[in-house]
């Protein structure tokens, strides 16, 4: 017979709670391994003498505590809490290298396009212009993509920092790095977003189409004059935003 939430927890404690409480000592004390997958579905709930609707409940729990990691088609995997966590966002830096907890290819795909300014792009920045730049990045891990950036900018901006657009070693490099050095400030706006099937002409980035979207915008000293604008699109399995507040 397999291990039992007992009926004398099943009379006040909710048995999701239970069960919850039982796997986080399997867990916690190396029952299963930092790494390792759970026990599929069936057998787990078996185990424990619950539904797998209940098991489901328990294990949402705890990867909402950070203690699971689901990977689609692969399992329910138990974190290795030694690991270097992700970082957070209050530091200016690039949001998708910060909230990815997936290793990321080396080469990160882009292009870049020029394209004609719409009014939405002269009231975000503020000024008018005929020409606005346009930068696509896709992220990949393991050759599969798990991140879409947007950039959008004046192309007076660009031009001015003498930026070679037709480079696109040194484009990822301004986008990656040398705008956050040259930014002040940022303003970070979260949200979820249904658009995964839409976003981009060349990929999908999700059949299911939920993503987790971090908009961005970076200002410079003068006058906080809007520098880039990023929109990344980023899959919420792999994705873990963390923000450290203080007074």
């Amino acid at each position: 017979m397999g291990e039992r939430i007992g009926q004398e927890d099943r009379g006040k404690t909710p048995v999701f709670v239970a069960v919850y409480d039982r796997l986080y000592e399997m867990v916690t004390n190396g029952t299963y391994p930092a790494g390792k997958a759970l026990p599929p579905e069936p057998k787990l709930a078996a185990l424990l003498d619950v539904s797998r609707e209940t098991l489901r409940k328990a294990m949402r729990l705890l990867e909402e505590d950070g203690l699971l990691e689901k990977v689609k088609g692969k399992g329910n995997f138990v974190v290795d809490l030694n690991k270097p966590g992700v970082s957070s966002l209050e530091k200016l830096g690039n949001p998708v290298r910060k909230c990815i907890q997936v290793p990321i290819d080396e080469d990160v795909e882009v292009e870049v396009r020029l394209q004609s300014s719409s009014d939405y792009e002269q009231k975000l920045f503020n000024r008018e212009t005929k020409t606005a730049l346009a930068i696509d990045r896709w992220y990949r891990s393991n050759g599969k993509i798990v991140a879409y950036s947007l950039t959008l900018a004046p192309i007076e901006s660009v031009l001015t920092l003498g930026l070679d657009l037709s480079n696109k070693s040194e484009v990822l490099d301004f986008l990656e790095n040398t705008a956050y050095e040259i930014a002040s400030r940022a303003h970070i706006k979260v949200k979820t977003t249904w658009v995964g099937k839409f976003i981009s002409d060349r990929y999908v980035l999700s059949e299911d189409e939920e993503l987790s979207l971090i908009q961005e915008n970076l200002y410079t000293e003068d006058e906080f004059t809007l520098l880039i604008h990023n929109k990344h699109y980023i899959l919420p399995e792999v994705c873990s935003i963390e923000i450290n507040a203080t007074h």
